[in-house]
């Protein structure tokens, strides 16, 4: 048997039956209901006789985009020795958990983005010109926006040629007459907190 065979014959294995590892990640919730060593016990054990071994506790957001704290509230004292409680329990059975903090670094960020305007959110923009005829282009990115890159291409039917990308800069566009061509450009808009 070569390796490559042998390599492959573990995969197929390794398909049929995958390590616990590969198995399904899902949000484990810890709001709504208190949380009870009882309840929690429960809910694990009901998960690894799934084949669920791992798992990432997760908090909703209210609608004011808080989060919220469930109860035991949060990094309370009572939470963290409910946390350590579960975690060692996971490990007793096997499984894997871990802590997602979305919802709560919230505030975080936008604090972070106030103080370092570098650091806010934004959306990338994706701004497309066709041009025909001879033609000059004049880009200027509106307020609030960043402008990043900026691409031309040939086009024919209507259609981007690919690989057709125009490397000479500045543009020509003195021969659009004969041709056509897509001006992209990206820019990155900031988001007003």
């Amino acid at each position: 048997m070569t390796a490559t065979t042998a390599s492959l014959l573990r995969v197929k294995a390794d398909f049929k039956m995958p390590s616990y590892q590969y198995s399904p990640v899902p949000f484990y919730w810890w709001t709504g209901e208190a949380l009870t060593k009882k309840r929690l016990s429960w809910q694990l054990n009901l998960l690894s006789s799934k084949g669920i071994m791992n798992t990432i506790i997760s908090y909703n957001h209210t609608a004011e985009g808080d989060t919220d704290r469930g109860d035991p509230q949060l990094f309370s004292p009572e939470w963290w020795e409910l946390f350590r409680w579960v975690v060692a329990e996971c490990k007793a059975q096997g499984m894997h958990i871990g802590f997602q903090d979305y919802t709560i670094v919230n505030r975080t960020l936008q604090s972070i983005a106030a103080e370092i305007p570098d650091m806010q959110g934004g959306s990338l923009v994706r701004i497309e010109k066709r041009l025909a005829g001879p033609n000059v282009v004049h880009m200027s990115p509106a307020n609030n926006t960043t402008f990043l890159a900026a691409y031309a291409y040939q086009m024919a039917h209507n259609r981007i040629i690919p690989d057709s990308r125009l490397s000479q800069k500045p543009w020509n566009f003195s021969d659009a007459v004969s041709r056509s061509f897509a001006l992209i450009y990206f820019c990155f808009h900031l988001i007003n907190r």
